[in-house]
């Protein structure tokens, strides 16, 4: 609302004989005044490439993670990520990071498991990362 208020104004000071100091202030504002809506959809496009990209479904095993990208019906992409290769595991409130290198990271939203099922992953990294170590 308040943008096409400002825009009046600025197409209303432009018809003026004379250019008063309150119109050209707007004018030369105008284009930093449009930054955030810019930034806003810049983002947004950001977000929706990521999300056809990202991967959906993720099934546990008791020797791998498999990542898959697409449908139930129509699979397009499936990552297979050993418990050997990763590097390490974090946690956070929200998700489980693992890290095969230190700059690739797959994320495992928390939501999506029950208390029992999460707890039972914890303990499938904790030992694979036992087994690792022993070696």
């Amino acid at each position: 609302m308040a943008c096409i208020w400002l825009l009046t104004l600025i197409v209303a000071d432009a018809y003026t004989p004379f250019p008063t100091p309150v119109s050209i202030f707007l004018i030369l504002s105008l284009p930093i005044l449009s930054l955030p809506i810019l930034q806003g959809v810049y983002y947004h496009q950001r977000f929706q490439t990521y999300r056809k990209r990202s991967y959906q479904i993720v099934e546990i095993a008791e020797d791998r993670v498999c990542f898959l990208m697409g449908t139930l019906r129509e699979t397009r992409e499936i990552r297979v990520v050993l418990y050997r290769w990763l590097h390490k595991v974090r946690e956070s409130r929200r998700v489980l990071m693992l890290y095969l290198h230190p700059t690739l990271v797959y994320l495992i939203p928390k939501a999506n498991f029950k208390a029992e099922e999460l707890a039972k992953f914890r303990e499938l990294l904790r030992s694979h990362k036992e087994h690792q170590s022993s070696n």
